[in-house]
């Protein structure tokens, strides 16, 4: 630059000044703009096609959490389930579904809540999760979802060792004794409210009849071991109590056959 001045000072006709202007560097804001178009070729934005995609991802999962929560208060279509089963890893890897929901999404769509059951199990922090199915009440919709879960051999983290466990061995140890504990009680509280007058409705009766063919259902898959007194007293006592119900007589009498007092 200071040779071409020292140029321009010795020869000023126009022709060497036309030259000299031919010469001159380009301005610093050309250069700026050269470079910020160099940039953006070396770091493109995102092209149409992939916003579009962000937006129908996005309107996806929006779609889901409407149907979460919709699944509390009545049974989804067969429609709406298939859309909301493919979502369920993603929208179950966030806070989207709480310890609330669950009981009332179990109640009107327990096939539903198997899988989504299964994939918060598999999150880090389970503890509220096992809360929730430990005092579920002994309705239909949570015996199936407990049976099916108790079958369930999808690998996942203990989280008292940080091996390896399955779904049904988790359910197993950390949920099902607790349950059934739970389970007699309420019946029991619901035979009280039924003597009061409480409630008129056959909540006891059927409840006593499911619990005691769960359980039946579990001596026939081997979860329950008929010769351990601690799997079977509680229920051993239950049954007799209550055995002026014909599952539940029918059930005492494989118990007290196969266990003393």
């Amino acid at each position: 630059m200071e040779n071409l001045e020292r140029r321009r000072q010795r020869c000023r006709c126009s022709s060497c000044l036309n030259r000299f202007e031919d010469e001159t560097p380009a301005p610093a804001e050309d250069s700026a703009r050269n470079t910020e178009s160099s940039s953006t070729s070396r770091f493109p934005s995102s092209t149409p096609d992939e916003a579009s995609e962000r937006d129908k991802e996005t309107e996806r999962l929006s779609q889901g959490m409407a149907l979460i929560l919709a699944a509390r208060d009545r049974v989804l279509t067969l429609a709406e389930q298939r859309v909301l089963g493919p979502l369920i890893p993603q929208l179950t890897s966030t806070p989207i579904i709480t310890s609330h929901d669950l009981p009332p999404l179990i109640a009107h769509n327990p096939t539903l809540a198997l899988p989504i059951m299964t994939s918060l199990l598999s999150q880090p922090n389970i503890a509220t999760y096992l809360d929730v199915l430990k005092h579920l009440p002994p309705t239909l919709p949570t015996l199936d979802l407990l049976g099916r879960l108790l079958r369930d051999s999808t690998t996942i983290t203990d989280t008292a060792t940080g091996g390896r466990t399955t779904v049904a061995d988790l359910v197993r140890t950390d949920v099902l004794g607790w349950f059934l504990h739970e389970s007699m009680q309420w019946l029991d509280w619901a035979e009280e409210e039924e003597r009061a007058g409480n409630i008129s409705d056959d909540r006891f009766a059927k409840g006593v009849q499911n619990l005691c063919r769960f359980y039946n259902s579990l001596i026939k898959l081997n979860i329950v071991d008929l010769t351990d007194d601690a799997d079977t007293a509680e229920m051993k006592h239950f049954t007799l109590r209550h055995s002026r119900v014909e599952d539940a007589n029918a059930l005492y009498r494989i118990l007290a056959m196969s266990t003393t007092f």
